[in-house]
């Protein structure tokens, strides 16, 4: 059965459907919505609470539109409510005016004010189109909310009687949840909130199970696969060393010691490599790339961005200066001659050790020895990025550095087919940047701390957690940036955020990187992948919307050399808010930070960091539904352990297929 074989599906909504990843009928029924919205009717009585309210009336007037200004007009008219005669207003829908009359029955959504007598309306309905209930909400491009949810129940008609529960019975019964069949159903359509609360339940459940028993299949086959021993010389690695310019710490020589056991054992490396910004992982990671090159083998090292992928080209390049490797560089905007003399190379086996960004596994690019590979910030990529490097080898050892610091046991519920090493000591005492914490009503403040810093010919980072204003952020980045603009008229300002082209975002970096931007304004994307010498103030408005580990991480931007840095977190909130970012201004600890933030805000706070990343659950909430997880990962290990019998046969097989499909999946 095709989409098209659907009723209300023609070749060009199939073909847009298709561009979304939904592509049969199968993939329609699953694609299930990403919230909902709960209507029902009020009365005055409630809307007089000033709650926002949907309230049945009737036009008595017929609307007028008011236009303000450029992009904002007002449309206006009085309705009669159980009796009552109210002022409605509607902003920037004056298209209304075509088809609302008096006399026309309408549903007003929005809140009422009884002092004015008004009614400030965010959508207003004609009576015979509004729906009272639960609706899904689907955010399907090209396609309504009502006509997905229609498509749906047509598809549930069609396939409902060949639907297949891969979900182990024993499971369902022992935390009572529903069957695929009534799962379906009552997605597309739930009628009670009972309803979708069985339908999220088992949601939630199911994701996670799915991964943790993902997470044991790849360790198992991890154990079991046979990988390539790597013989290397230990006393050309400590040669190697020797060249350094320090000493490493006791953490970072055991933690070399375990990566180094890897590489030279004949079973194939998946290791995370966890420590605090500063406790020196690149070093270990460049010193394990050594080996590998020694044992024979070529290494690639993956960066986050172009800037940072610049760094360590330039940092491998001393590190290596006195061995006979060749180190490359490889970027989107390494120009085509030097890219085709790279390509060659490392397919010749000419180029030893590469550098570089998500290139690096582009299709046209072949290893002729690839043994080692570093994933540097290993949640900013894509899984199936990193898959697809790792097979670009003769079954390559893997090691993922990781700058967020998680306790052992969380990081093995997420990371669970991954050994992992923890630096935990830095090299030196180094300068963490002085945290001011300051209310947002002082926020005049840090013009007199902008203006030093520019008089000394240093830069700063202005950080936003949001691109554009909304509830509880009150500016938009552009904003903040002209204000930046008007106190500091001789201040090269940039602007940096997700929504940029991948060229624009690295040519905004580089610019700053190389001090052609005096105060960079930007999201918290600046949080991993800058090293920026001469920044030496950061700016965070709205602390109190980021975790501690990610704000953590953010004044880890500045202060990176010998030249001290100054962190400033404005905020917005109460004593318990204050607390929580005095902790941050006395504590210099990564896992110290994590443990307190763990402590009191839960994992999704100091996991902002991952969450911003690839680590994304559809279903399911990190810090709501930890304690799902943690079920869901000990089922994982039941089901393994059980995995003959005949209950849990299918679903072993279900999940192993889909890593089978998508061989490149790693976690």
């Amino acid at each position: 059965m095709e989409l098209k074989d659907v009723k209300g599906i023609g070749e060009k909504r199939a073909r847009n459907l298709a561009r979304q990843g939904i592509r049969t009928p199968s993939d329609l029924l699953h694609r299930f919505p990403e919230r909902y919205i709960q209507r029902r009717l009020g009365d005055l009585e409630e809307a007089t609470k000033g709650e926002t309210i949907h309230l049945p009336g009737r036009v008595t007037s017929e609307p007028k539109v008011f236009f303000i200004r450029k992009n904002l007009s007002r449309l206006t008219f009085r309705a009669e409510v159980e009796g009552r005669t109210i002022a409605v207003s509607v902003f920037n829908q004056h298209y209304l005016k075509r088809t609302l009359r008096s006399g026309s029955r309408v549903v007003l959504h929005g809140r009422f004010s009884l002092d004015k007598n008004s009614f400030t309306a965010q959508k207003v309905f004609l009576r015979e189109n509004f729906q009272e209930g639960i609706l899904p909400v689907y955010n399907v491009e090209g396609v309504s909310d009502a006509t997905f949810a229609k498509l749906a129940r047509e598809v549930y008609a069609m396939l409902s009687a060949s639907l297949v529960d891969r979900l182990p019975e024993p499971l369902r019964d022992r935390y009572r949840l529903i069957d695929k069949k009534r799962l379906l159903a009552w997605a597309h359509a739930p009628t009670t909130p009972r309803e979708l609360h069985q339908v999220r339940r088992r949601l939630k459940y199911e994701e996670f199970l799915d991964y943790q028993l993902k997470v044991r299949l790849l360790r198992k086959r991890h154990l079991e696969e046979e990988g390539l021993a790597k013989p290397f010389s230990e006393e050309a690695v400590r040669g190697f060393m020797a060249d350094f310019p320090f000493s490493l710490t006791a953490s970072q020589d055991k933690a070399l010691a375990e990566i180094l056991a890897d590489i030279a054992s004949a079973r194939a490396m998946r290791r995370m490599l966890q420590g605090d910004t500063g406790s020196g992982k690149t070093i270990v990671a460049m010193a394990s790339a050594f080996a590998a090159l020694d044992a024979g083998h070529q290494a690639a090292f993956l960066a986050p961005t172009e800037i940072l992928a610049r760094q360590h080209f330039h940092s491998a390049r001393t590190l290596f200066r006195n061995t006979p490797y060749e180190i490359a560089l490889l970027t989107s905007t390494t120009p085509k001659e030097e890219r085709e003399r790279i390509e060659r190379g490392l397919k010749e086996g000419g180029i030893h050790f590469v550098i570089g960004t998500h290139v690096l596994f582009s299709r046209d690019i072949r290893y002729r020895r690839l043994g080692f590979v570093v994933t540097d910030e290993q949640h900013r990529f894509g899984v199936l990025q990193r898959g697809a490097l790792s097979r670009k080898g003769e079954k390559p050892d893997v090691l993922y550095l990781s700058a967020t610091p998680i306790p052992r046991t969380l990081a093995m519920t997420l990371f669970g087919d991954m050994d992992i090493t923890t630096i935990d000591e830095k090299p030196h005492q180094d300068q963490v940047a002085e945290t001011t914490v300051l209310p947002a009503t002082e926020e005049e403040r840090i013009h007199s701390f902008i203006t030093a810093t520019l008089h000394k010919g240093e830069q700063a980072y202005i950080i936003s957690p949001t691109i554009e204003a909304g509830k509880n952020v009150k500016r938009s980045i552009a904003a903040l940036a002209d204000s930046m603009r008007r106190r500091h008229p001789d201040a090269r300002v940039g602007v940096l955020h997700g929504k940029r082209p991948p060229e624009e975002k690295e040519r905004i970096m580089e610019d700053f990187h190389e001090g052609r931007i005096d105060i960079l304004v930007a999201t918290t994307i600046v949080e991993v992948g800058m090293d920026v010498p001469r920044a030496t103030l950061i700016v965070i408005h709205h602390a109190e919307r980021l975790g501690l580990a990610q704000l953590h991480q953010l004044r880890g931007r500045v202060g990176r050399r010998d030249i001290p840095g100054r962190a400033v977190l404005l905020y917005e909130g109460d004593d318990e808010v204050r607390e929580r970012l005095d902790f941050l201004q006395k504590e210099s600890d990564g896992f110290a930070i994590s443990e307190y933030d763990m402590q009191r805000r839960g994992f999704g706070d100091f996991m902002g960091t991952y969450q911003s990343g690839r680590l994304r659950f559809i279903h399911a909430d990190i810090d709501e539904d930890l304690h799902i997880m943690k079920i869901a990962r000990d089922d994982a290990g039941m089901i393994l352990s059980e995995s003959d019998k005949e209950a849990y046969a299918n679903y072993v097989r279900a999940i192993g297929k889909e890593l089978e499909e998508h061989a490149d999946y790693s976690l």
